[in-house]
């Protein structure tokens, strides 16, 4: 059955960027984390094998500079899966190109299922916070749900993963209800998605320029 996908109408394209934008970091032999103008994507898997899934899916409008990414790690080889930490404009916001040129399923934790399939919106964000020029703009960053119904499928309760052997997930909420972490005991990697960060993204300059603290 042939389902029509949606963002939420009010998807759209952010100015804002870090220095980051476009960079890939080699973490590990099989994990990379690209940074997609302000947010990161991490690529699993070998190149030299090939199979490889994508986490998460960047900001609206950042689809070609993602499988620009994919492409230079994997060659012209397309991802087995996409899995999502969470499902905030920032993480979901090139899903749907992504899909149609990957041909892929994705994955997410059940309780972020109705933010997926276009259930139920995030809530509005609160400008009034404490929190600087970021919470003071908080209004115009898209709240509502995308539907990718057919496309997404809750991942499963033992916390393993289609296509990866080794890593975990775990179920880390506060950020959102169905936010993950993806753990491997092994090396002990660690991806948060938006779980931890260590940029004070209250702090315009200091978000632009990913000063660590």
């Amino acid at each position: 059955m042939k389902y029509d996908m949606s963002y939420g109408e009010d998807y759209k394209s952010l100015p804002l960027s870090s220095i980051g934008d476009g960079v890939t970091i080699r973490i590990c032999q099989d994990v990379f984390c690209y940074t997609n103008k302000f947010v990161n994507l991490v690529f699993i898997g070998d190149p030299k094998q090939s199979d490889y899934i994508v986490i998460d899916a960047g900001v609206p409008g950042g689809s070609g500079d993602i499988i620009q990414a994919a492409e230079a790690i994997y060659g012209y080889k397309n991802p087995k899966a996409i899995v999502l930490t969470h499902g905030h404009f920032d993480h979901v916001g090139s899903i749907i190109e992504l899909i149609d040129r990957w041909q892929v399923d994705v994955y997410a934790h059940s309780l972020e299922m109705p933010y997926l399939i276009g259930e139920k919106d995030y809530p509005q964000p609160d400008p009034s916070v404490e929190g600087g020029f970021i919470a003071k703009i908080s209004s115009l960053f898209p709240n509502e749900s995308i539907d990718i119904n057919g496309h997404v499928f809750p991942l499963n309760d033992d916390g393993t993963f289609p296509f990866l052997n080794e890593f975990k997930w775990i179920h880390t909420p506060g950020h959102s209800p169905g936010h993950i972490s993806i753990f491997r005991e092994r090396d002990k990697c660690l991806i948060v998605g938006d779980a931890f960060t260590t940029v004070r993204q209250d702090k315009l300059y200091k978000t632009l320029l990913q000063k660590e603290e």
